[in-house]
């Protein structure tokens, strides 16, 4: 997944079920590529978001597990 934004220090990528509990957190700050593979989460089919926090802002994808 490919957000467009800089990974900046102390960004970070936080997973979140639909019921809005956070699943998964991945400190991503620094980095100049960081590739997530959803099919190595071990998580269960379902509705998901990934929310993307940065210094300058925020980005988040609704994405669904089958």
């Amino acid at each position: 997944m490919d957000f467009g934004i800089d990974l900046l220090s102390g960004s970070r990528l936080e997973l979140y079920d639909i019921t809005g509990r956070k699943v998964r957190v991945f400190n991503v700050g620094g980095k100049k590529d960081f590739v997530l593979d959803l099919r190595d989460l071990g998580i269960k089919p379902g509705v998901y978001i990934l929310m993307l926090n940065t210094p300058v802002g925020r980005r988040s994808i609704r994405f669904i597990k089958e």
